[in-house]
């Protein structure tokens, strides 16, 4: 995985830096790996972006005028290909290029100078197109499991409204709460309708109310497909219980990564 960040705005638009795996880059007004002195609304040091081999996060070193990814304001977030960084009234794109070495593995890599677990592993399916929920969903259903989806309904305005039309089992996780969890019938209208393929895609065989009251308790239920990317060995094996298995999207356009339990007992059996 190679990672380049384009300055498409502000003093300096035009440059170029490669993200390079174990490398933490800091940017800010002084005092930073890429200094921008000219762009007085950035802080000494405003934000970094820490880079290892298939896995890219951006993390916001407490700035004053904060840092956006895509025009949402962020603390920490893993960064995707075409992703817009904006930090001060300077802008940046993600190029985010697969290398041969990542093609048939995805490796779960560890978010830099973290606990995370690099030993993790996820298979990767390539979808892409107007039938890609459809497409993920099959892959599942040939699991014989129940399939669920965990749908933002902050995301998008049309969403609530379509599940509320498709007939398919939801509620939110948690009171007052965007994210719901659905149950996707055999012929779910929602494989259609809803705005875009994302978010998370699960099965299990448990009760609804068991699978919600589990995933309701997860820390980071809103951002699942990162965590399981960047969680312990034990954090991991928690976010499973009822769930038999994980689909959630990957760095790259169209990349999705399946995860298993047996994923993490697999390998530490064979080193």
């Amino acid at each position: 995985m190679r990672v380049m960040l384009e300055c498409v705005a502000g003093p300096h638009a035009g440059r170029q830096l490669e993200g390079q795996p174990g490398r933490v880059i800091q940017f800010g007004r002084s005092g930073a790996d890429w200094p921008i002195p000219e762009d007085e609304f950035l802080s000494r040091r405003h934000f970094e972006v820490s880079c290892e081999i298939g896995a890219c996060w951006l993390r916001d070193l407490n700035s004053s005028n904060g840092t956006r990814v895509n025009g949402r304001r962020v603390q920490e977030t893993a960064l995707r290909d075409k992703d817009r960084i904006e930090a001060g009234e300077s802008g940046f794109v993600v190029q985010v290029t697969d290398l041969e070495e990542d093609k048939e593995l995805t490796v779960d890599l560890a978010r830099p100078r973290s606990r995370a677990a690099s030993d993790l592993r996820s298979t990767r399916l390539m979808v892409d197109g107007e039938e890609a929920s459809r497409a993920l969903v099959e892959v599942l259903r040939r699991k014989s499991e129940p399939v669920y989806a965990l749908v933002d309904a902050a995301q998008d305005p049309r969403i609530l409204p379509l599940l509320k039309e498709s007939g398919d089992r939801f509620q939110a996780l948690r009171r007052n709460l965007a994210l719901h969890l659905v149950e996707l019938s055999a012929n779910s209208p929602l494989l259609d309708t809803l705005p875009r393929p994302g978010g998370v895609y699960l099965t299990s065989t448990a009760a609804f109310a068991d699978l919600k009251h589990h995933l309701g308790r997860l820390p980071h239920s809103r951002t699942l497909g990162d965590y399981l990317r960047t969680c312990t060995p034990d954090e991991y094996r928690q976010c499973f219980g009822p769930v038999r298995r994980y689909l959630a999207e990957g760095a790259q356009p169209g990349s999705w990564l399946e995860f298993e339990p047996e994923q993490l007992e697999a390998q530490r059996a064979g080193r």
